[in-house]
């Protein structure tokens, strides 16, 4: 069953309140044998986003499973439905790249035909009336991944622009601590997908054994390329801090997914993230409220003596 996530996030110097969509991991395929991503599944994100109507809808990967040919339909049937008051905005997952260039063509064609914007390795402004909200959206972390390209010509200005990053792979969140970005938003890992309670994802845990356990018995370990789908599983959900190098914080999002690789989910269910970007006061709004409330202080004192010279005047007199 689909579960809505919601989270709030306080900007500086945002210039007004967005409230942004992310959806991830839809694998859409045509074996309907397996289906990873249910069509009442889809049909209840397409409800649900529309009686959220955000501002923007951000999707971050995976639309395929192997074959690229299934996103013709998939666009047209579930993807074109999706709206935002300043668009639809995507980059593509590592699954986007199985059948080559052609493939990924193919995906961004037919997402660019039902007016879905790819970013691949691009920063754009979404929002007309505001140029210092930067979208960034780069190409999958394991085959065509430029944050510098993305990110070309970009000063670190101390959090005076709001930075929304559209990168599928966690682990990529160590790639943009040259920056100040206000918030990535990741999938991939479908939040491990099969967890426990209290305790997160079993595949890191079976890594960790099987990294341990003798040579000859690493064989009889089931799914050993799933153990290392990403490096950073702490990222595996939810919302992190991430250290940069200007000594602030950047902030990382992975969404779980919607998509269910076989066998199942446990403790793990799809998303459907709502987040809302709060403006929050930075240093530029708070060096104006002080310069305005060292201003009232002068005027407040200088009446005060006024007054006092006043007073001592009458008595004198």
């Amino acid at each position: 069953k689909l579960k809505i996530e919601k989270i709030q996030l306080n900007i500086p110097n945002l210039k007004q309140k967005k409230t942004i969509v992310h959806l991830s991991d839809f694998h859409y395929d045509w074996d309907y044998y397996i289906q990873r991503t249910s069509p009442k599944l889809l049909e209840t994100v397409i409800s649900e986003v529309s009686n959220i109507n955000p501002d923007l809808v951000l999707l971050t990967g995976d639309y395929v499973q192997y074959e690229a040919g299934p996103i013709t339909e998939f666009s047209k049937k579930y993807i074109s439905r999706l709206k935002a008051k300043s668009g639809v905005y995507a980059c593509l997952g590592n699954h986007d790249y199985k059948e080559g260039e052609k493939g990924k063509k193919l995906i961004c064609d037919e997402l660019t035909a039902v007016g879905i914007k790819v970013l691949l390795n691009k920063r754009v402004q979404p929002f007309k009336d505001d140029e210092s909200f930067d979208l960034i959206g780069v190409g999958d972390y394991f085959y065509d991944f430029q944050p510098e390209e993305a990110l070309k010509g970009v000063s670190n200005d101390s959090g005076t622009t709001t930075r929304v990053v559209l990168s599928h792979n966690p682990d990529s969140a160590l790639k943009f601590t040259k920056w100040n970005i206000s918030l990535q938003l990741s999938g991939h890992v479908h939040g491990g997908q099969v967890c426990l309670p209290k305790v997160g994802p079993i595949l890191p845990i079976i890594r960790r054994i099987y990294e341990k356990a003798p040579h000859f018995l690493k064989k009889f370990f089931p799914g050993r390329r799933l153990y290392y789908v990403v490096d950073q599983w702490q990222w595996y959900a939810g919302l992190h801090k991430v250290k940069n190098d200007n000594g602030a914080f950047n902030m990382l999002y992975t969404n779980r997914g919607l998509a269910t690789h076989p066998p199942l989910r446990l403790y793990c269910p799809p998303e459907l993230t709502v987040i809302d970007l709060i403006p929050a006061f930075g240093s530029i709004q708070a060096m104006i409220l002080f310069r305005l409330l060292l201003a009232n202080l002068f005027l407040i004192v200088d009446h005060f003596l006024i007054w006092g010279v006043e007073q001592i005047s009458h008595l004198v007199l």
